[in-house]
């Protein structure tokens, strides 16, 4: 079927923004050092073998090194972790002592996660969807930590909330 959008990118864009959604730094390594990113699109695939997803853009650092690596952890913000979130939302590359401040390292995969997050899901890669401009990254989640008992950071029209406070 050939299906063609009559939505355009900047009505799609400002639909999404009015769906709230989770923040995650997603984070990986390889041997040129530590890629993460921040994104609003991760989410649960499987329960029975669990399995979570999220969607990255095509060329990005942390997806080229999430499938050289196989293996992922995504950290769940909480809601004072609003810098981090901008922090790892710029497209500028920053050094690898820079990025690697902020991370521990599991010894379950050996990868990089966010010990001041809410919580972490330790992922290995099972599959890529490459699309046209985003890639779909399946993991199977070997491991859970739960660091925090706080509320959550959540991204709602363009800005970062908490569920405790008055959005607009």
């Amino acid at each position: 079927m050939n299906y063609t959008s009559s939505v355009g990118p900047i009505e799609f864009k400002n639909f999404m923004a009015e769906v709230p959604t989770c923040v995650a730094i997603v984070a990986s390594q390889i041997d040129t050092g530590i890629q993460a990113c921040t994104v609003s699109s991760l989410t649960s695939f499987d329960v029975e073998t669990p399995g979570i997803m999220v969607v990255l853009q095509k060329h990005s650092r942390t997806l080229d090194a999430i499938k050289r690596s196989s293996v992922f952890s995504a950290n769940i913000l909480s809601q004072d972790q609003t810098s981090l979130a901008q922090h790892f939302s710029s497209k500028t590359k920053k050094s690898d002592s820079e990025e690697s401040q902020f991370f521990e390292f599991s010894q379950l995969l050996v990868t990089p996660f966010l010990k001041s997050c809410q919580g972490v899901i330790f992922c290995k890669l099972e599959r890529v969807l490459d699309m046209e401009h985003a890639s779909v990254i399946f993991g199977r989640v070997i491991g859970l930590e739960k660091f925090k008992n706080d509320l959550p950071l959540v991204y709602f029209k363009r800005k970062y909330f908490t569920l405790g406070d008055s959005l607009p």
